[in-house]
């Protein structure tokens, strides 16, 4: 619903995920789960790094509450809430059904 929803406000949607690179069949995986879960636009566009600071995104919704690497990344973090991120002051969802949320963050919201 999440996914859809900021779809229907005009949001470019993608996925960023971080593969395991000691499971080689890891990235595959991954991949396979978006299409049958989401959709083939999902897991084509969809970006596997270890960095993710490297990405150019305008909000990045992540559960890890320091995202580290080789450069600062121009993302705007949004944890996704989880026990062990709740010392990070950051903006957060704890839902998925919170989504509408996201589009505040958004450049000229």
């Amino acid at each position: 619903d999440a996914v859809s929803g900021l779809r229907r406000a005009g949001v470019h949607v993608g996925v960023l995920s971080s593969p395991d690179l000691d499971n080689p069949t890891c990235a595959s995986a991954k991949l396979a789960w978006l299409e049958k879960h989401f959709d083939r636009e999902l897991a084509e566009h969809a970006i596997l790094s270890k960095d993710k600071t490297l990405v150019d995104c305008d909000v990045l919704v992540d559960d890890k509450p320091e995202i580290t690497g080789f450069q600062t990344p121009r993302w705007r973090q949004v944890l996704f809430d989880h026990p062990y991120n709740r010392h990070v002051n950051l903006p957060r969802l704890r839902s998925w059904t919170d989504w509408p949320t996201l589009l505040s963050l958004l450049p000229g919201a």
